[in-house]
């Protein structure tokens, strides 16, 4: 093990809440996670990257290899979090995104959820790359997982649940409660419903109150 890699696990240990198996991963962590934070990891070649920002109560837990966890500068979080259950998965939270309450759910080999710069996500927000387990039809899998993408400048209201296969274009907003399925929605767009559609267009939104 590398001094580098002695000094961040130091540093981990003493600014952090608990965080298991240093060795045979790779953290990069320049952010101090407050209140109930915890990373749960169980597996090798993983790597975890947290930029500096206001991080709270995030809770990793990754059972598998060869996943990535990037969290970018100037995010801020009330509470976050992730699962990770097999290899090859990839999170990605872009700089200045701001998040309520989340979870966020990978569960099969090389799933990705990619959010986006300058977003606001509400509380009780739920990103599903997968279903959690195997539907058949004929003895042939009808679920696979799909990836969700998040652009840049989205903001998702309270209680939404982003399912698989969501692709959302920027300067989208998302109403309380939708329920968003497999598709790739244009920008500029105000989706809501259960499930949701596209009820306004050629919208911005702005996180000032005026």
């Amino acid at each position: 093990m590398s001094i580098t890699a002695i000094k961040t696990g130091f540093f981990l240990w003493l600014a952090n809440k608990k965080i298991s198996n240093f060795f045979n991963n790779t953290f990069d962590v320049s952010g101090v996670l407050r209140g109930k934070s915890k990373i749960r990891m169980s597996g090798k070649n993983n790597l975890i990257s947290i930029k500096n920002g206001k991080l709270k109560n995030i809770r990793i837990g990754i059972d598998g290899n060869d996943n990535s966890i990037v969290i970018e500068d100037n995010v801020q979080i009330g509470s976050l979090e992730i699962i990770v259950q097999n290899s090859s998965c990839n999170i990605h939270i872009g700089q200045n995104t701001q998040i309520g309450g989340a979870k966020i759910v990978c569960c099969e080999y090389q799933d990705k959820v990619i959010i986006g710069k300058n977003n606001l996500i509400a509380d009780d927000v739920e990103f599903w790359s997968c279903d959690g387990h195997s539907i058949y039809q004929n003895g042939t899998r009808i679920n696979p997982s799909k990836s969700i993408f998040i652009s840049d400048n989205v903001w998702i209201g309270r209680n939404v649940k982003i399912l698989k296969g969501v692709t959302i274009s920027p300067d989208t907003v998302i109403g309380m409660g939708s329920l968003v399925t497999s598709r790739e929605y244009p920008s500029n767009v105000l989706l809501a419903g259960f499930p949701a559609k596209i009820i306004k267009e050629g919208i911005t939104w702005s996180a000032e109150r005026t």
